[in-house]
């Protein structure tokens, strides 16, 4: 449909005339149908120097949102060998942790049989009967001081390989 204003719809005026007027009489050029074919190919430039920004722009941006992403990835892959490298190396102290518990369990089992046999050493020999009737309460307590030194000794050293266990997972987890 073609311009028209309210006075060439209900037929005033003659239609191709009020255009003709429009066309040489508009003073905010907005429409500038009488402008020559430059002027047409001048905006035409423009908006195809624009599309290209945009396009530009948009370009940039996907650049930039590209390297983002691949900051994230180098970032996630550098988490993932550190947690990898942090994984090996609790393994590698569960494996010698595990190990030190088999040769202290070794020992201990060595221990007893030794004390074992050296109580049936014991039993085997004769002993005079006064010196066992001589001292019995005197042996009783210094074999219950024994035993209560024993398990202080045993309580501390398990407080030290704990304590020691946890100082060497806070390293780990410092590296």
């Amino acid at each position: 449909m073609t311009w028209s204003t309210i006075e060439d719809a209900w037929g005033k005026d003659d239609v191709d005339e009020n255009i003709n007027n429009f066309y040489k009489n508009n003073q905010n050029n907005t429409y500038n149908v009488n402008g020559s074919p430059a002027y047409l190919n001048n905006q035409l430039e423009q908006q195809k120097v624009e599309q290209q920004k945009l396009e530009q722009d948009k370009i940039d941006k996907h650049k930039m949102e590209m390297k983002k992403l691949e900051d994230q990835q180098k970032q996630e892959l550098n988490k993932n060998k550190f947690y990898h490298m942090v994984e090996k190396r609790l393994n590698l102290l569960e494996k010698n942790n595990s190990f030190v518990n088999n040769k202290i369990d070794k020992l201990t089992l060595r221990i007893e049989s030794e004390i074992q046999n050296l109580g049936l050493q014991l039993q085997n020999l004769d002993f005079p009967e006064q010196m066992q009737t001589e001292y019995p309460e005197n042996n009783y307590s210094q074999n219950m001081n024994d035993i209560i030194l024993f398990i202080i000794f045993g309580i501390f050293i398990l407080i030290l390989m704990d304590s020691m266990y946890r100082l060497l997972q806070l390293k780990i987890k410092n590296i």
